[in-house]
């Protein structure tokens, strides 16, 4: 079924008599399906993603307020799976942004190490010009590979499925996780 707006179910009073179903096996075994009443299900973006029906043994009909129930609850139904997966998103966002901080962390402490070797050995006396050009390289680097780790920090905070910041915070501003400059 298409819908444009308002959906409306599709009622087989009788499935024995309807030719469309009278020969399904679901009718003439178990569950001996005689009463069926069907609205589609669809996603945010209109996409057909299943069928919410009302089954019953014996024929029946729908009354205008049945209708209008089976209507309700199709669309709560919709709203349950649009915030089902509204969730998930989040929790693959917070999920992504816990790896990031990892990763970023376990490559935090060994960047500072070389960053401070650099900077003592540029620092010590028996230094030679195209040695201190070639330390001051390496720590420039190392301050341009530290920026990128606190932007990319930043862009999985902005993105995080949820929108929500990082956790950590001083002062309510976001604080990066490489907290002093390099």
């Amino acid at each position: 079924l298409l819908c444009g707006g308002e959906c409306v179910p599709l009622v087989v009073a009788d499935a024995k008599q309807d030719r469309r179903f009278r020969d399904n096996a679901l009718v003439l075994e178990e569950p001996n399906i005689r009463f069926y009443a069907g609205i589609p299900l669809h996603s945010e973006d209109g996409l057909p993603l299943g069928t919410l029906c009302a089954i019953d043994r014996v024929p029946r009909e729908l009354t205008a307020s049945q209708h209008r129930a089976l209507a309700a609850v199709a669309r709560i139904a919709e709203e349950h799976l649009k915030l089902r997966r509204r969730l998930l998103l989040v929790e693959h966002g917070k999920d992504l942004r816990r790896f990031v901080e990892m990763a970023i962390h376990d490559l935090k402490n060994p960047l500072y190490i070389i960053m401070t070797l650099a900077s003592l050995l540029k620092a010590s006396s028996g230094v030679h010009r195209e040695e201190a050009d070639f330390l001051e390289e390496l720590l420039t680097a190392s301050r341009q590979l530290n920026s990128r780790m606190v932007s990319v920090l930043d862009l999985v905070a902005d993105v995080d499925g949820a929108g929500m910041a990082l956790e950590r915070r001083r002062g309510g501003a976001r604080a990066p996780i490489l907290q002093r400059p390099l």
